[in-house]
């Protein structure tokens, strides 16, 4: 056999063999049936329309059924007062990246009753005389990514536990967000808003976070709480160049890491029981930040306010935190105060100032124009560090005061009681340009070594030199 005769043999065989292997190729009886997936299996949302979602007399579309809905296209000047109404819990309303544009006269998209598990996201909503979106009632409901302006409200979402996250309001005439109780506002941008009478967000609820945001250049208050709601937490936020108070609130909030600065008002205002921890207040219009009873502030600065850089009431503890250049006192504490390991310099006012009771320790303060430290009574002031104050390095004005271990040097009076009954031990005094130590008749001070020179030896372990 030749290898012409075994090629044409392979070609056959070949042939064979795929014939023998290839499947039934009739078609099977009866009509042939469609193997795509129809529309609804690839897109199982419903579109919002005239025939899906039809309107009534104060809606231009309406959703009374749970579902996944989505926008075709923008809607615009709306005629009727609503322009997307829901009625239904469970349901998630997909902007799609459209635009919704006065499409209700009175809001844009609203939430009717005490609805749930709402979602809304991915799109722009502008104008509305009542709001551009209001959840009304609703709780357990999110929105996010929103674009939002120039509308009377922004987002309204007054219920609790909802959520509004990675969302921009602009140019609305009252608030920008109002969030119920225990809610959550994250990664979110607050301008323009407000009308001088107004906050840019506003907290309506308990034990509400803000987490993220930048609250700025709104015309009144940046972040405030209504005056019944406490255990708020502010984190990681910018609160800059409102007209009003940066942030407000009342009863045990948490400041964490904000950035509050060139407000109009205060800088953080609260009453007792807040934390502010890690936070920068400057250049706002009044106190950078005044807090009430039992409040702690630490590792924070506080610079170029108006008013005082930092100020609390009764028991508070300000630990581990600077104030420099500000109007008044750099720290000013109430009755029971803490001041300890802080540094408090060039503050037109004194550098640290308490009242009854308090504990100033361990704190370099310099170059204040006025004082250095102040107290009245009870007091104890424990190694401190003071420098070019303007007057007094510690003024005394008051009684039963231990004044224990402190320098103070470089202004005109370095230590000057002016009461009876005080305790004045270990300190030292130096290059004041009027006296070391001014102390009246009636206190318990120990003996002044003056210019005790090189290699001097002291009996008198209490003393206190001057030099």
């Amino acid at each position: 056999m030749n290898l012409q005769q075994l090629a044409i043999g392979a070609v056959c065989a070949t042939g064979v063999v795929s014939q023998s292997s290839a499947g039934v190729l009739a078609p099977p009886a009866g009509p042939v049936a469609p193997t795509m997936k129809d529309l609804v299996e690839v897109e199982p949302r419903i579109a919002v329309n005239g025939t899906n979602t039809p309107g009534d007399a104060n809606s231009l579309f309406r959703i009374d059924q749970p579902g996944s809905y989505y926008l075709t296209g923008n809607i615009i000047n709306g005629a009727l007062d609503r322009g997307i109404e829901i009625e239904a819990s469970g349901v998630t309303l997909d902007l799609n990246g459209f635009v919704l544009q006065d499409a209700g006269v009175l809001n844009g998209i609203i939430v009717d009753g005490a609805q749930s598990r709402i979602t809304i996201l991915n799109g722009v909503v502008s104008g509305g005389l009542f709001g551009a979106v209001s959840l009304g009632g609703s709780t357990d409901s999110l929105v996010h990514g929103l674009l939002v302006s120039d509308s009377t409200d922004g987002l309204a979402c007054v219920g609790a536990r909802n959520t509004v996250r990675n969302c921009s309001i602009t140019g609305c005439d009252s608030y920008g967000i109002l969030i119920g109780a225990n809610g959550l506002v994250e990664s979110c941008v607050i301008s323009g808003c407000g009308n001088g009478f107004n906050r840019a967000l506003y907290l309506l609820g308990d034990s509400t976070r803000v987490v993220n945001c930048n609250v700025s250049g709104n015309d009144g208050d940046g972040i405030e709480g209504s005056n019944i709601v406490t255990d708020c937490q502010i984190i990681d936020c910018t609160v800059n160049d409102n007209t009003g108070v940066g942030i407000l609130g009342r009863e045990r909030w948490q400041v964490i890491n904000c950035d509050v600065s060139g407000n109009g008002g205060n800088g953080i205002q609260g009453l007792e029981g807040w934390h502010v921890v890690d936070s920068r207040v400057s250049r706002n219009g009044a106190d950078g930040m005044t807090l009430g009873d039992q409040c702690y502030v630490s590792r924070s600065v506080a610079h170029n306010n108006t008013g005082n850089g930092i100020a609390v009431l009764l028991f508070g503890v300000v630990d581990r935190c600077s104030a420099r250049a500000n109007g008044l006192d750099g720290i000013a504490g109430g009755n029971g105060s803490e001041v300890m390991w802080c540094q408090s310099s060039q503050n037109q006012g004194n550098g640290i100032a308490t009242s009854d009771g308090g504990l100033i320790s361990s704190n370099t303060v310099r170059d204040n124009k006025t004082n250095g430290i102040v107290v009245q009574n009870d007091a104890l002031v424990i190694g401190n560090s003071l420098d070019g104050n303007d007057f007094v390095g510690i003024l005394v004005t008051g009684t039963d005061n231990r004044i224990d271990g402190n320098n103070a040097g470089d202004g005109q009076w370095g230590v000057q009681v002016l009461s009876a009954g005080n305790l004045i031990v270990r300190n030292s005094a130096s290059n004041n340009s009027v006296i070391n130590y001014d102390i009246v008749a009636g206190n318990h001070d120990a003996q002044v070594l003056p210019f005790p020179g090189a290699g001097f030896v002291a009996t008198n372990p209490w003393a206190n030199f001057s030099y």
